[in-house]
């Protein structure tokens, strides 16, 4: 199932090693954007003073507009970065695609470090993007992958609560070697305290389903429905309890006298509902789970579950980030 988090928006690779032409030729990156001054049309063309257009050259799509300081991020340069961080970390990169019609192009990577609690494996994997954005800059983040499912969670890597490391291309081989080791050492790290509170979800049951449905309105931020108003339940959260015995992967407490869903199931439904059930394309759905609204409530989610099996344990990634 691991596949499943890119589904139609990306290309696996069989290649131990491939290369940056290699990784843009299958996510369908022809090249290079380009910054093109920008004009009005009246008369005749006006232009616009210190304004500039990022262009796909191919058929001129515009991807954003900018300044007259903007530089343009390559594409090969770029990824060949990455692959060098990954060969150093161990890794393997695995995929690579593009969103928004080309404006986001990412590769991903899974590194050697997992999670298992009991039969359930999780990979930590690191997303590369390139985003044509104004104001966004080329980034690295921390997924972790459930094997069954395909779902991901998303973790903070280092000291940015969203996750996303902002990388830039450091010509000496010290430099890169120092900013390997330190996306190595916090994958490691973050990797372990999310182990720590899996094992916890995993063995441990909400009191009853009252509980469960006020977890999924929360981090949902919906209004609750009355309690004598059943068929009022959101879409959403309905979707999510249906989750609980039906999604991919799915499991219960292993106790013989309870059948009741393990915080670890509860987590795993709303990871589901959000990945692949909450967006109407599949271009939607993957940016939602990585960049956008998904990628938020997953990791409210998780800090609060966090907050709830392991007290205190937030606070103290946050003191040490700081």
């Amino acid at each position: 199932m691991f596949d499943a988090i890119w589904g139609e928006v990306g290309h696996a690779t069989t290649l131990q090693q491939p290369t940056a032409d290699h990784l843009m030729e299958m996510a369908g990156v022809k090249g290079e954007v380009e910054k093109r001054a920008l004009y009005f049309k009246d008369e005749e063309d006006v232009r616009v003073p210190g304004m500039y257009a990022i262009v796909r050259p191919e058929d001129h799509k515009v991807y954003t507009v900018v300044g007259e300081n903007y530089i343009p991020i390559k594409h090969r340069e770029s990824i060949e970065y990455f692959l060098k961080i990954i060969h150093k970390i161990g890794g393997r990169t695995v995929a690579s695609g593009t969103l928004r019609e080309g404006q986001f192009v990412w590769v991903m990577a899974s590194t050697p470090y997992t999670v298992q609690v009991g039969d359930d494996k999780l990979t930590g994997c690191l997303l590369f993007t390139i985003p044509h954005l104004l104001g966004t800059a080329m980034n690295v983040q921390l997924l972790a992958v459930r094997d069954k499912s395909g779902a991901a969670f998303p973790l903070p890597l280092l000291s940015d609560a969203r996750g996303s490391h902002r990388l830039v291309i450091l010509a000496s081989e010290e430099a890169l070697e120092k900013e390997s080791k330190r996306i190595s050492k916090a994958v490691q790290s973050r990797l372990a305290r999310f182990k720590k509170m899996v094992q916890q979800a995993a063995k441990t049951c909400p009191s009853n389903m009252d509980t469960v449905r006020m977890y999924f309105y929360k981090t949902l931020r919906l209004p609750m429905a009355e309690d004598d108003q059943p068929w009022k339940e959101h879409k959403l959260v309905r979707l999510a309890i249906d989750n609980l015995s039906s999604a991919p992967g799915h499991t219960t407490t292993t106790s013989k006298q309870s059948s009741r869903p393990t915080w670890w199931n509860v987590l795993c439904s709303l990871a589901y509902l959000l990945d692949f059930q909450a967006a109407s394309s599949a271009d939607n759905r993957v940016f939602n789970s990585w960049y956008g609204p998904a990628s938020d409530v997953k990791r409210r989610a998780i800090s609060a579950l966090t907050n709830q099996l392991m007290p205190g344990t937030n606070q103290a990634e946050e003191d040490e980030s700081a």
